[in-house]
């Protein structure tokens, strides 16, 4: 397991969200902004300076692509732009928001999850293609996030959308869950059931990683395959809010230290 650090030298502490890596390099929303670092340190860069807010970054399987949620006037939507820098391009335009949870492994299409075709205003999961064009539902229900694993194909999904939630402990009903299914079967089944929170699924290394709340600290969790009960790794340490898992899958990528300003 390799602890990553980002160091900016000479800077002031910031607030650092949403990381997300490819190989080397990281991207992060601070200061409203979406910014890309090495992953062994050094200097950052900026890639987005809109007076409007910019976060959750999300790296194409093939590292070249990041998608990001920008706010557009009262709206929010998902926008495409080069990882070394270049003009943005605008992926969703309907009057509901929509931001991005990830990518098809082929890389072709963006997840995003929005609200603007649910009665009830909750989260439901699309694609949109990366060269613009309609979203296509799918067939999961009401959804906040979604990954594919690209080894075997099956999907990871939470349906609730807690993990903006500034509480801790919580233990009920509006807790969310991990479900893990093949698309074509649709057979979808919880796992790591427990009470508390557990969020952002990500795969890595043939193994299943997300936070859970079931020890008070949002710790990584790991399970040992996408059916099995997961259990808290112990080679893990403690971590604020967030996690990442390479793109090509390699569990050595994993964000597991919190703090103001390093990952």
């Amino acid at each position: 397991m390799l602890l990553l650090s980002l160091s900016i030298a000479h800077a002031a502490q910031g607030y650092l969200r949403y990381p997300d890596i490819h190989d080397n390099l990281i991207a992060f929303s601070a200061e409203g902004d979406i910014w890309t670092a090495p992953a062994a340190g050094g200097t950052a860069t900026r890639l987005t300076s809109r007076s409007e807010s910019e976060w959750v970054p999300k790296f194409s399987p093939d590292g070249k692509w990041l998608v990001y949620a920008a706010s557009t006037g009262s709206n929010v939507d998902t926008y495409l732009i080069p990882a070394g820098g270049g003009t943005p391009t605008r992926l969703t335009w309907s009057p509901a928001p929509e931001e991005p949870v990830g990518w098809m492994p082929d890389g072709k299409s963006v997840i995003v999850r929005g609200r603007g075709t649910d009665p009830n205003g909750v989260w439901r999961l699309y694609t949109v293609p990366v060269g613009g064009g309609d979203l296509t539902e799918l067939p999961l229900g009401f959804g906040s996030r979604l990954e594919v694993d690209p080894a075997t194909g099956l999907w990871a999904m939470t349906r609730l959308a807690r993990e903006g939630a500034t509480w801790k402990r919580y233990r009920g009903g509006s807790a969310d869950d991990i479900w893990v299914g093949d698309p074509e079967k649709g057979d979808f089944k919880q796992v790591a059931a427990h009470d508390a929170q557990d969020l952002f699924p990500m795969w890595g290394g043939g193994r299943l990683w997300f936070l859970s709340d079931r020890g008070g600290d949002g710790e990584p969790v790991v399970g040992g395959g996408g059916r099995e009960r997961a259990e808290a790794a112990h080679s893990v340490q403690r971590v604020g809010r967030a996690v990442a898992v390479d793109g090509a899958g390699r569990a050595d990528r994993v964000h597991v230290r919190g703090g103001s300003s390093r990952f």
